[in-house]
């Protein structure tokens, strides 16, 4: 972003000696107490006070210029010291004591600040990084935890079943659709519902019907068996214990949402 600044040298009676302006306030004046500086020894020994004011454009730069350089004709300015020929509002103009020494401290302060708030920005970009990262591990350990947990509920369950079923550890786990569909094709398979290291329900196939048979203890229906897949449409959902019920019972609806039946052979579960 341009600035845009008219400055003025004072000696000790608080005359302007000199007029200048320039686009940045600080370099400008380091170059005039430098062996860069234009004016004559005798005007930078002679200043006591330097003020500036800051403007918005170019042109109210050189116009402000022409015209303090035209009221003051101060000693070492080099310009047309004429009386100037317009009149401005000079109370709209506010001079600001430069204080070199602060300025450059206070220049100091911001490079010290900017900075360290990149090194901040830098932490807390580093720190969502590791965060992000921090949440995928807990995401993971979270899903291994719940398979490991899994694992071992089946485990457990093994030694609750009876009649000698085997669960293969590697068993994996099916829907109710893809259940019934492999004992409609496979009437020797079993499938069994474990939740909580408890045996809830079991699946197999009796005359081609794909059958429940209960196991909440908590339950009235404990151990009653329910046809839950016909060829004939009448039959499902129909109690074996009472073939004359046609009724569904809120059981059925339970059995078919359940979505993790693990495979067994049939023929272990009869020995």
């Amino acid at each position: 972003m341009s600035e845009f600044y008219v400055y003025r040298f004072l000696d000790e009676n608080n005359k302007v000696i000199y007029i200048g302006r320039t686009n940045n306030i600080t370099s400008r004046i380091s170059t005039h107490f430098s062996n860069r500086g234009h004016l004559p020894k005798e005007c930078y020994e002679a200043i006591k006070r330097i003020d500036y004011m800051i403007l918005k454009t170019t042109n109210d730069m050189k116009i402000k210029e022409l015209y303090y350089i035209g009221k003051y004709k101060p000693k070492f300015n080099s310009n047309d010291k004429s009386d100037v020929s317009f009149v401005m509002n000079e109370l709209e103009d506010v001079w600001i004591l430069f204080d070199k020494q602060n300025e450059e401290k206070i220049i100091r302060e911001i490079e010290q600040l900017t900075t360290e708030n990149n090194k901040k920005t830098k932490e807390i970009e580093s720190l969502k990084l590791n965060s992000d990262n921090l949440q995928k591990e807990i995401d993971s350990l979270k899903q291994e935890l719940k398979n490991k947990t899994r694992e071992l509920d089946i485990m457990r369950a093994k030694k609750t079943l009876a009649g000698g079923v085997v669960i293969e550890s590697n068993s994996n786990e099916v829907s109710f659709k893809t259940a019934v569909k492999m004992l409609l094709e496979k009437p020797d398979l079993m499938f069994f519902n474990i939740v909580e290291n408890n045996l809830h329900y079991t699946l197999y196939n009796i005359s081609g019907d794909v059958v429940s048979k209960i196991h909440h203890k908590e339950w009235n229906w404990e151990d009653r068996e329910f046809i839950v897949h016909s060829d004939y449409s009448e039959k499902e959902f129909t109690p074996l214990y009472n073939p004359e019920n046609k009724s569904k019972n809120i059981s059925s609806i339970e059995i078919m949402a359940c979505n993790n039946w693990i495979c067994s052979q049939k023929k272990q579960f009869n020995e």
